[in-house]
């Protein structure tokens, strides 16, 4: 389709990849790094519609752009006889091993199944670079994960893996569980939040019962929060969480993947709105709810401390979230300047 090119010729120019972990090796290399993805590709023949489509979008990441017909010439003279050199080059770093593998899982893989010549090439390759066991099958995960695939069955890498030799994909990496964790602990550490409330391990997320920034203090004052992260979701374990802060400005969606908890407050609520997401929580028995601010007649009532922020009036609770919560009896505890919103 015509519109369709016109909008990939306008996400190639504007480079939608990140750069590749190649872009600032030297030319020579970076040829000889794409020239052995196409001897992969070219092995089955012909490269299709959308391994073409997807190496026009690569390419510029790794400084490489309309240069895709002469590098097609140096991979029929890898896979001819000069296949040696190429991987001299590339074991000088073994970044790029673990790239180029990675990269040749994903366009092998983007329209069909891994045939059993494409299977057979890259463990050949793995073998002859000495990859370990693990790090095959952790770049096997990540393949899968980039291309929306089930990855159940396949154990999931090391939380500690270095993604530094996937970088060009990191777009599609931005969910990847390790990458969601680190953010989740970055403001776990920046909230002051003790480990034994919110452990800094990715396995231990599950078991985290209960939080609220109440639970500790700093110099004797509560932490208030001024953002929840979308990661939150990964505490799926989770069956209680309080809030007391004027700061919250929004409330993330991905509060409706906590599918386990069951009491929910917002203390010092200073929000516009309640996400609608709410209405994904099947377990949930009790929402409370006490403004920041209270606003009654021609006077503001204040239910904090001290009225530092700007007081935000809630104006806005979905229909449906109203609805959800008569129709599974949830117990509802929420100031009277505000109840409206929920009968």
């Amino acid at each position: 389709m015509n519109i369709l090119r016109q909008i990939d010729n306008l996400r190639i120019f504007e480079q939608p990849y990140h750069d590749h972990y190649a872009a600032d090796k030297d030319e020579v290399t970076r040829s000889h790094y794409v020239a052995l993805l196409l001897m992969v590709l070219l092995s089955e023949g012909t490269i299709s519609k959308q391994q073409q489509r997807m190496l026009d979008f690569w390419l510029p990441s790794i400084g490489l752009a309309d240069r895709q017909a002469e590098l097609c010439e140096l991979a029929g003279r890898l896979a001819k006889d000069q296949l040696g050199d190429a991987i001299k080059l590339l074991k000088q770093d073994p970044y790029l091993i673990r790239g180029l593998l990675l990269d040749s899982m994903i366009f092998s893989r983007i329209d069909k199944p891994l045939t059993d010549s494409v299977v057979s090439l890259v463990e050949a390759l793995a073998g002859f670079f000495a990859l370990k066991e693990q790090e095959l099958e952790n770049i096997v995960y990540l393949a899968a994960f980039i291309l929306g695939l089930p990855t159940e069955s396949i154990d999931e890498p090391y939380f500690d893996m270095d993604l530094l030799p996937y970088q060009g994909w990191s777009e599609f990496l931005y969910h990847y569980r390790p990458n969601a964790a680190r953010r989740l602990f970055k403001w776990a550490d920046e909230n002051k939040i003790p480990t034994n409330i919110l452990p800094r391990n990715i396995g231990a997320l599950a078991n985290v019962k209960q939080l609220n920034n109440e639970s500790h203090k700093v110099n004797d004052s509560v932490v208030r929060w001024d953002s929840l992260p979308e990661e939150l979701y990964l505490l799926s374990g989770l069956e209680s969480l309080s809030i007391k802060s004027e700061k919250l400005k929004k409330i993330p969606a991905s509060i409706g993947r906590l599918k386990k908890l069951k009491t929910l407050a917002f203390l010092s609520f200073n929000c516009r709105t309640i996400p609608k997401e709410l209405c994904e929580l099947g377990k949930l028995q009790l929402i409370t709810i006490s403004p920041y601010v209270e606003y009654r007649g021609n006077t503001w009532y204040a239910f904090a401390s001290d009225i530092s922020e700007p007081a935000r009036e809630l104006t806005n609770v979905p229909k449906e979230l109203s609805f959800f919560i008569k129709k599974n009896n949830i117990e509802i505890n929420v100031s009277p300047s505000i109840k409206h919103f929920f009968e």
